[in-house]
């Protein structure tokens, strides 16, 4: 699986974003019920001094929902603040 990644900017220091996420990043995040660590999330990141960390929102079922999603999100956001995700081989 190719890792495909979409964000965009919510706030001065918030981010939404369409990725895959790491075990120990889960981990880190205490994340639990979405199964293991292979897939794509919706999630915000968070990087505001007392608040940083990331929040997982969603798990999406596969790879072409991650594009379609991230399609959805830049056609809300605009092509100004959000960086498209790349298509699955």
């Amino acid at each position: 699986m190719d890792d495909l990644c979409w964000f965009a900017t919510l706030g001065a220091n918030r981010t939404l974003c369409v990725s895959t996420l790491s075990q120990s990043i889960l981990q880190e995040a205490e994340i639990q019920g979405l199964g293991d660590d292979f897939g794509y999330f919706v999630y915000e990141m968070d990087e505001r001094p007392r608040s940083a960390g990331i929040q997982v929102l969603a798990k999406l079922a596969s790879a072409d929902a991650a594009v379609r999603l991230a399609e959805i999100l830049a056609m809300r956001f605009g092509s100004e603040t959000a960086q498209p995700i790349a298509a699955p081989s």
